[in-house]
């Protein structure tokens, strides 16, 4: 069974071509951490886990606000307060982080971007500080897009490193010292296909000890709203032959099995509960 890391489920707007989507991924045996982009979604995602649940396939709900959502200040507190209503509900994390990429993006909020990412990053310490018994972590899927630096830095003054929880750097393309900075940290990497077209790429998950890998898409990589005659199909072959090959690659690159080794991880981080 193969888990991919980091999909964005909501982008599938029609529930006909959910439903056969999740047909086909169940019979694959592959499953979905479903990232959201803002917490007010995340319930619809986390309704439709239950339903997919009775059929005998699990969709990870994951709770997020990715930084392109990050609108303003009059929307700051509501989000927040969502998030942390609906932490209770899941271990996923996702997607969260920090993007200094975009020219449009002034310095105040860039400074928003970095009190949202903060605020959750405490939530997830304080909620896992009340928890007792050993569980599965939560796991983190963490943008970071020219603000490698700054994004670690809060994981490390937040202490979410100690905490029960896999932070797990999506789409990496910062500096190897930063990834090792990671790394050294307990941090964990999930590898998209596009990583191992560059040289940098490769080298990378080289680099990593082979338990910190994951796979991941990304897709779809935008949402769509009207069914389209084999839309699903597509879909899960696009899903199915990103995680095939990059397993494939990722075999090759580190001369070893990595079926084993990220099926072992997936079950240490993920375990066997549907959240």
């Amino acid at each position: 069974m193969l888990i991919d890391s980091h999909y964005h489920f909501d982008f599938i707007k029609d529930s006909a071509v959910q439903s056969e989507f999740v047909e086909h991924l169940n019979a694959l045996d592959i499953q979905l951490v479903a990232q959201t982009v803002l917490p007010s979604q995340f319930e619809q995602v986390y309704q439709l886990a239950q339903v997919y649940a009775q059929s005998g396939w699990t969709l990870r709900p994951a709770l997020g606000w990715h930084p392109w959502w990050i609108e303003s200040r009059d929307q700051f507190e509501v989000e927040l307060s969502i998030f942390q209503a609906m932490l209770s509900k899941t271990r996923s994390i996702g997607e969260i982080g920090l993007d200094d990429a975009r020219q449009e993006t002034d310095g105040a909020e860039r400074q928003l971007q970095r009190e949202v990412f903060e605020r959750i990053l405490d939530m997830i310490v304080e909620q896992a500080s009340l928890e007792d018994g050993a569980s599965v972590p939560y796991t983190l899927s963490i943008h970071a897009v020219r603000s490698q630096d700054d994004v670690i830095d809060l994981l490390e003054r937040t202490g979410i490193y100690q905490a029960n929880t896999a932070v797990i750097l999506h789409r990496f393309n910062g500096t190897s010292d930063q990834l090792m900075r990671h790394i050294k940290q307990g941090g964990y990497l999930s590898v998209h296909p596009d990583m191992l077209q560059t040289k940098k790429g490769r080298a990378y998950v080289q680099q990593v000890p082979a338990e910190r890998l994951l796979l991941e898409t990304d897709l779809p990589e935008a949402a769509f709203d009207e069914a389209t005659q084999g839309m699903a199909e597509e879909l899960v072959a696009e899903v199915e032959q990103a995680l095939t090959e990059t397993l494939a690659q990722l075999s090759e690159l580190r001369g070893e099995a990595m079926q084993p080794i990220i099926e072992a991880t997936q079950r240490k981080l993920y375990g066997n509960q549907m959240n």
